[in-house]
């Protein structure tokens, strides 16, 4: 898949997989077929990721919220125009070949 940047350049995802975002405190976020751009020096979570994994997202007061299950997973609030998260690491389980293998892609932020 190619993905257009803000400035216009294409990038292409090189593989789809699982994600596991491990958060400051402790919570988690995982979500399923996401794709790694591996020239995307900031993550992008799609909200259609999160409504797809069964997470709730409410906008509201400038803060954003990520709920599961009716428990907050995280609020989080605008900085330079973006939601960001505190992540400390994330786990990616990629796809690498036609015969299912898995790969493990870790990442501390």
């Amino acid at each position: 898949m190619d993905l257009k940047m803000g400035n216009g350049a294409r990038v292409v995802a090189v593989t789809i997989g699982d994600v596991t975002l491990y958060l400051l405190d402790g919570a988690t976020i995982a979500l399923d077929a996401c794709y790694f751009v591996p020239y995307i020096i900031k993550n992008i979570i799609f909200i259609s990721c999160l409504i797809l994994n069964d997470y709730k997202v409410i906008f509201e007061n400038n803060s954003c919220s990520i709920i599961k299950n009716n428990k907050i997973i995280t609020r989080e609030t605008l900085h330079n125009d973006l939601f960001m998260l505190d992540t400390a690491l994330y786990i990616m389980n990629i796809r690498m070949s036609k015969k299912n293998q898995i790969g493990k892609i870790i990442k501390t932020l």
